[in-house]
């Protein structure tokens, strides 16, 4: 009640105080006069009055030009139906076939979808395209991206200079303060930017993950996004911390976009999961397989590069990609009598102590220290060497034996999971410095084979690898001498 009818006049109601059982005292101004009344009703009376109407205030109101200036920004940022912002808004020449996702993500209620094509069909591309559409929408302010943590240069780089949308690493602790310290004191930078690019490695961290995660998100696009998946076999699965976050991630945003060229490992259930992420209603595969194929279609959008074609000038369709040859084998056939004594000799050394620890409590780290070594000697003498010299190390100070890693770092080791460099080097040496007997005759035959080893690496290192040297013969033979030929190798 703001106006009252009191003595024949109208007042506005500054206060309302009950001060008895059905007595209140009334505090009143007459606008008209200035006046101010104390009332105490009952013994007054009073009636109340409807609201004052709102008056138009001319003066409130902007100049026609502005209002029309703002009007027309408004009408050409639209996006009309049937047409996509990435036309105009992004600065790619796009193929036909890579508006395929955002066209069928702009069909979903909640607009989620697993982007699997085929290596080298953009799915970079594919993902920027989506990201202009829900931003030309309104659907899109706060955006995450989670990449692997050697291409987060590459996105930034890719979403400025092709989509214009600029993205804040935060990679790390250091990251994070660096962010922090360009923000006033208590704002969270995970909160107040908007456009925030990480790593699976990083969010992955308990804290890290709480801090991101506290304000949702718009859109969040994961890159190799099947290291989300469930591991293992059918028969022993389990889950990894990549995999634990994928569910967080569905639950904190209004959009999902995976990313990966591999979705499949093999296993039903690994892929399952994967579809789970994106909704939980369409990850079954059960029923006739004609269902089954349009219910994972909902989730997943994939192509290979044999079933994308293009258009040539008198209509024939023809092939958009290069056909690839098929991959031979690079034969490494001249190795010395020496390398031959190194791989006879370490995999004897890793059978042996394998065995030696299998009735022990520690078998399982030994085993998989073993496997570590193993490798080493399949990667090349330097990797071999400096990891016997490790262990070697290790052995001799059995004393300070290193703490071991977690299982779940173990785990994502075995799993190949996309670590980065660093992390990698440093689970590995945690398990070959943690991996020793606590038996002195079982650490005294480890030295005396790792000693044996040692010598004849130490007598094939000066000499040329013959990995490297079947690899350069190849390479000669069939590009190096194509001047517009080029080479990727893989380490």
């Amino acid at each position: 009640m703001r106006r009252i009818l009191l003595r024949d006049r109208a007042w506005r109601v500054e206060s309302a105080t009950e001060v008895a059982e059905d007595k209140t005292l009334f505090r009143l101004f007459d606008p008209s006069s200035g006046e101010r009344l104390e009332a105490l009703c009952p013994p007054d009376i009073y009636e109340p009055l409807p609201e004052e109407s709102p008056v138009f205030a001319k003066s409130a109101v902007a100049p026609f030009g502005t209002w029309q200036s703002a009007h027309l920004a408004l009408k050409l940022s639209g996006v009309d139906s049937g047409e996509f912002a990435a036309f105009y808004g992004g600065r790619i020449s796009p193929e036909h076939y890579q508006f395929a996702p955002v066209a069928r993500l702009l069909q979903l209620p909640r607009p989620s979808l697993l982007i699997a094509d085929d290596v080298g069909l953009g799915k970079t591309i594919e993902a920027g395209i989506c990201l202009l559409e829900l931003i030309a929408r309104g659907r899109g302010k706060r955006i995450l991206l989670i990449v692997p943590p050697g291409l987060i240069p590459q996105w930034q780089e890719e979403m400025l200079t092709k989509f214009g949308l600029r993205f804040e690493a935060i990679e790390n602790a250091a990251a994070l303060e660096r962010a922090q310290t360009r923000l006033s004191e208590g704002i969270k930078p995970w909160v107040f930017l908007h456009r925030v690019i990480t790593s699976m490695e990083y969010l992955k961290k308990r804290e890290v993950l709480a801090s991101a995660l506290e304000l949702s998100w718009d859109v969040i696009v994961v890159d190799e996004a099947h290291y989300l998946a469930e591991s293992g076999t059918p028969r022993s699965p389990y889950l990894t911390a990549r995999a634990r976050l994928g569910p967080k991630l569905r639950d904190h945003t209004r959009s999902l976009i995976l990313l990966s060229a591999t979705p499949h490992n093999g296993y039903s259930h690994s892929f399952r999961s994967l579809l789970e992420i994106i909704e939980p209603t369409d990850a079954s595969f059960r029923g006739d397989q004609t269902v089954v194929a349009r219910r994972v279609g909902r989730s997943m959008i994939r192509r290979l590069k044999g079933e994308i074609f293009k258009s040539e000038t008198d209509g024939r369709k023809v092939p958009a990609f290069k056909v690839r040859e098929p991959v031979t084998a690079i034969s490494v056939s001249a190795l010395t009598a020496a390398e031959k004594a190194i791989f006879k000799k370490v995999s004897s050394y890793c059978a042996q102590t394998t065995a030696a620890a299998r009735q022990t409590d520690d078998a399982e780290l030994v085993s998989f220290a073993m496997q570590i070594i193993k490798k080493r000697m399949l990667s090349s003498r330097t990797a071999l060497a400096n990891t016997v010299a490790k262990r070697l190390e290790a052995l001799a100070s059995h004393a300070q034996q290193e703490e071991p890693p977690t299982r779940s770092e173990v785990r994502e080791l075995q799993g190949d999971l996309p670590l980065n460099e660093k992390t990698h080097e440093r689970i590995a040496s945690r398990i070959l410095k943690a991996a020793v007997s606590k038996d002195a005759k079982r650490r005294s035959a480890e030295k005396k084979q790792l000693q044996e080893i040692k010598k004849l690496i130490d007598q094939v290192q000066p000499l040329p690898d013959p990995k490297i040297e079947a690899l350069l013969a190849d390479l000669e033979a069939d590009v190096l001498w194509q001047p517009d030929e080029k080479a990727i190798i893989f380490t």
